[in-house]
C-alpha cells in the first residue's frame, strides 16, 4: 500500500492534480481501500514526498463563506495563459476617458445590462485585493498548475485541455469543502437558486454616437442589431441615446436639443420615429 500511495502522489502531481493526503484518500476510496488522511501523509511525509511549509497560515485561521444552493452566488474572473483581467467586459463603472463616458454616471455595458434586466445582483471585488475573489482565485491555482503540466500548442490544443480538466474537476477531483465530494454531486443535491426577473428592471443605457449619412444609427438589443432612422437632417450629428427599456430618446450632444424617439420591436431591423 506505501508503493500505491507513492504511485499515486507521483502519478497526480506530474497530471498537474492536486496531490494532497486527502485527494489520494479519495482516489484509494475508489479502489476499494480506505486509509485515513493521517497514515497517507506519515507514509508521504517519510518518503521525503511533502515538504514542509511553516509560513502558511493554520487552516483553523480560514473564514469560508458559502451559499445556501446552488447558483445562488457566482463568482467570475479573468486570468490568462500566456493568451487579462478586470476587464471592462463586466464592469463600466470604474472606466475613464472615452466616448463611452465610462465614469459611473449611470450607463453600463451589455453584461451588467443583461444582469439586471434578469434580477441579478452584480458585486463587484474591490481592484487589487484578490482575497476578495477567493473561491475563483483558488480555482485558477488548481487549473494552470494542470495547464503547466499540459502545455498546448494551439487554441484547438487548449481547448481540448481546457475541456478535460472541466470535466476531472467537476465529477472525479475532491474538493475538501464540500466533504469530499465533486461538485457534480453536490450541485444535484438540492434545489438550485434562481433570480426573480423584475417587471421593470429601471435599466437606463446611455450611448455616445455620430448620426451616419444614411441618417441613422445602430443600436443592439435583445441580441440584435437595430437600426434607428432619424432624419436627413441630422446626418453626421452628435448624439446621446438614452434607453430605458423598450424606449430610446436621441438628443444632440451639444445643445441636448430632443431630436427622436423610438419604441423599440426587435422583431424588426430598421426602426421608425414615434410620431
Amino acid at each position: 500500500m506505501r508503493l500505491r500511495i507513492i504511485a499515486l502522489r507521483d502519478e497526480l502531481t506530474a497530471r498537474g492534480l492536486d496531490a494532497g493526503a486527502d485527494t489520494i484518500a479519495a482516489h484509494l476510496s475508489r479502489e476499494k481501500t480506505r486509509l485515513s488522511r493521517t497514515t497517507i501523509w506519515r507514509i508521504l511525509t517519510a518518503t521525503g514526498k511533502v515538504s514542509p511549509q511553516p509560513q502558511k497560515r493554520p487552516r483553523s485561521s480560514w473564514r469560508r463563506f458559502a451559499a445556501d444552493r446552488p447558483n445562488e452566488l457566482w463568482q467570475s474572473d479573468f486570468t490568462h495563459v500566456t493568451l487579462t483581467d478586470n476587464g471592462v467586459v463586466y464592469t463600466t463603472r470604474l472606466a475613464r476617458g472615452g466616448r463611452g463616458r465610462g465614469d459611473g454616471a449611470g450607463n453600463g455595458n451589455g453584461f451588467e445590462t443583461l444582469l439586471a434586466g434578469l434580477g441579478i445582483t452584480q458585486k463587484n471585488g474591490k481592484p487589487f485585493n484578490p482575497t476578495t475573489q477567493g473561491k475563483i482565485e483558488r480555482f485558477w491555482q488548481t487549473l494552470k498548475k494542470y495547464l503547466h503540466a499540459h502545455p498546448a500548442a494551439s487554441l484547438t490544443q487548449l481547448q481540448t485541455t481546457l475541456d478535460t480538466f472541466r470535466d476531472y474537476y467537476n465529477n472525479t477531483r475532491p474538493h475538501r469543502g464540500i466533504g469530499r465530494r465533486t461538485p457534480a454531486f453536490a450541485y444535484e443535491l438540492i434545489p438550485k437558486a434562481a433570480p426573480t426577473r423584475p417587471a421593470d428592471p429601471n435599466i437606463w443605457r446611455v450611448r455616445y454616437d455620430t448620426i451616419d449619412n444614411d441618417r441613422k444609427i445602430t443600436l443592439r438589443r435583445s441580441g440584435r442589431l437595430l437600426h434607428l432612422g432619424i432624419g436627413r437632417a441630422h446626418a453626421r450629428t452628435e448624439i446621446i441615446c438614452l434607453v430605458h427599456n423598450s424606449n430610446a430618446t436621441i438628443i444632440t450632444l451639444n445643445t441636448g436639443e430632443l431630436i427622436a424617439e423610438f419604441t423599440l420591436d426587435p422583431t424588426k431591423n430598421y426602426q421608425r420615429k414615434n410620431g
